[in-house]
Formats: C-alpha cells, structure tokens, sequence
C-alpha cells in the first residue's frame, strides 16, 4: 500500500515539490513569454496604417497577466489536489494497520475457543478482510488517483 513516504521525487509532479515561489515564477515567466511572442508579432503587424504599438502592447501585457494568472490557478488545483491524495493515503494506510492489529487480537482468541466451526468461520472471515486490505483497498486507491489526475 503506498503511503506518503513511499511517493518518491520521481512519482510527483514538479508542481507537487515546488515552493510558492517557484510556481509564480514559473507562471510569471510563461506570461513573459506569452508577451514576448504576442510583441513580436505586433511588431510584423505594424505596417499597417492605423495600427498604434502602444495600444497593441498594452493589449498584449493584458491577454500576458490573464494567461499568467490562469496558469497559476492551474498550479495551485495541480498542487492542492496532490495534497489531497497524500492526505487520503495516510488515511488507508493507518486504516489497514489498524485494521490488521484489531485481526491479530480477533485471530488470537481462537486458541481460547474450541469450537471448529467458530474457528473456522473466524479465519475465513480474517483471510477475506486480508484480502480486502491487500487486494481492494489500494487498486481502489489508485483508481481514484488515476481519476483525479486525468
């Protein structure tokens, strides 16, 4: 079962290990590019008659803020949403080990009865939730991973 501790570097996203900082800068320089390449077609456009480059840049410098500033919501969803999965995994995790404690004491108190039968239905019952545990529980974990991510 994968905990946090068990996500390395290599499963995350960049966004996932990045401070604040790094992401407004990355954001702040996709929108710098955005500005540069709209600019740079404005200059090509400037031939024609009419055309102001100050009303063309300051149009650029807006349509750069709002791609900016909509790239850094992105981040943030990206980075709150793997927050998120952490958190549940915790969850499962620290479920399934008490889970398996409460089944060892269950699995114990069979030395004390000597009823076939109950001891029988007991480690039936023991081995169904072990598989539960093992088989369900963490492909139903990464489903909702995979869900979340796509």
């Amino acid at each position: 079962m994968p905990t946090p501790a068990h996500l390395g570097a290599r499963a995350q996203h960049w966004v996932d290990r990045a401070s604040v900082w790094q992401i407004i800068v990355v954001a702040a320089l996709c929108g710098l590019g955005v500005w540069i390449l709209s600019s740079g077609l404005d200059l090509l456009w400037v031939i024609y008659p009419g055309a102001s480059v100050v009303a063309m840049s300051s149009a650029d410098a807006i349509l750069s803020i709002a791609f900016a500033v909509l790239l850094l919501k992105l981040m943030f969803a990206q980075r709150a949403r793997h927050r998120k999965v952490v958190q549940q995994l915790a969850i499962i995790a620290e479920m399934n080990h008490q889970i398996r404690n409460a089944l060892e004491n269950i699995q114990l108190t069979t030395y004390f009865t000597h009823d076939q039968h109950l001891i029988s239905e007991i480690h039936v019952s023991v081995q169904r939730i072990d598989w539960a545990l093992r088989e369900v529980l963490p492909k139903a974990a990464e489903d909702r991973d995979d869900d979340e991510v796509s």
